[in-house]
């Protein structure tokens, strides 16, 4: 924690590198100023400046980099989910007709060896009676 030069903001850094500044006021409800001892800087330094520039330079090529693209690819990114819910969509359709076909076609079957049996049988039938 440190005080600033004129007394009147409070510096303090946490663990995880979060720097607060907290604006002082005089408690004081009489309006007295008091004399308060000034605090000397810091020896430690957090951050250079070059590392400073380095994170704005980046920050500043990110930008550029999605205005660059922005709307471009925004809009390349919602046709491809467009396509890709259409597609779903479409695999759905494809795959409950695909059911409703089975199930048709077993029942066709089922009735088809019925009738098979059902026409042996008459054979048979006729067949004893010759």
């Amino acid at each position: 924690m440190r005080l600033s030069y004129d007394n009147h903001h409070l510096f303090t850094v946490g663990k995880d590198g979060c720097l607060i500044i907290h604006d002082v006021k005089d408690r004081d409800p009489k309006g007295k100023s008091r004399e308060r001892e000034c605090l000397p800087f810091s020896d430690e330094i957090l951050t250079e400046k070059q590392e400073i520039e380095t994170f704005i330079q980046e920050k500043e090529q990110l930008e550029n980099d999605l205005h660059g693209q922005g709307s471009e690819s925004f809009d390349k990114v919602m046709q491809l989910k467009r396509k890709d819910e259409q597609i779903n969509k479409l695999q759905e359709e494809l795959s409950s007709s695909q059911l409703q076909h089975r199930n048709r076609f077993d029942s066709l079957d089922e009735n088809k060896k019925d009738l098979e049996t059902v026409f042996e049988e008459r054979i048979k039938g006729l067949l004893e009676n010759q």
